[in-house]
């Protein structure tokens, strides 16, 4: 059956292709007749073609106008349509019995190998966007971390700025008491000296 459907698709294009071809070379028989005739008038008005670079651009003239005639006509587009249409249709019986094929030899097909590609494609998306979104939730947290930071580095400053007056209150105070403090000490001594030589009592 399939084969069947391959041999018509087949004949179908070749036929298409067959009128196509027949357009084209129209076109081309067009232009050389254009051709001609412009060389003969351009001979005739006392300027013919000497060079080269003249012969190419009185061909490229005339072939594009003859071209522009046949493309633009209505045939040629029924017949360009038609060449299209069988062609895919043949491309398309042709894939799939050489996917059939591949999977009798256990092979991947064509199918397999498109879903397959298709399928990395919205994984490679999915990373990503994980990626994506990763590299923004760590963007918050350092930032998170980095605000929590300053506000400590805040708060030790401003208890440095307590401490250092109560610092310099109490080294203001502590000379009076140590000077006080050494007078005691300087003191204890004399009294000890007076006590242990006590009033003297006179021998009779």
């Amino acid at each position: 059956m399939q084969q069947q459907a391959l041999a018509a698709a087949m004949m179908e294009y070749l036929e298409t292709h067959a009128r196509y071809q027949a357009l084209i070379e129209r076109a081309h028989a067009q232009g050389m007749e254009r051709m001609q005739e412009k060389l003969a008038q351009l001979t005739a008005a006392g300027h013919p073609v000497e060079t080269m670079k003249a012969m190419y651009d009185a061909w490229v003239d005339t072939a594009e106008d003859a071209y522009a005639e046949v493309a633009l006509s209505d045939e040629f587009r029924e017949v360009f349509g038609a060449m299209s249409n069988a062609q895919m249709r043949l491309r398309q019986l042709q894939q799939q019995q050489v996917e059939q094929w591949c999977r009798e030899q256990g092979m991947p097909t064509r199918s397999e190998v498109a879903s397959l590609g298709q399928r990395l494609q919205e994984v490679r998306r999915e990373l990503r966007a994980s990626r994506a979104e990763k590299a923004k939730a760590s963007d918050g947290t350092s930032s998170a971390l980095q605000a929590e930071v300053a506000a400590l580095k805040r708060r030790i400053d401003a208890l440095e700025g307590e401490r250092q007056p109560a610092v310099a209150t109490k080294a203001a105070k502590s000379p009076k008491a140590t000077k006080t403090t050494s007078a005691k000490r300087r003191a204890a001594p004399a009294k000890t000296v007076a006590r242990a030589a006590g009033p003297r009592t006179s021998k009779k």
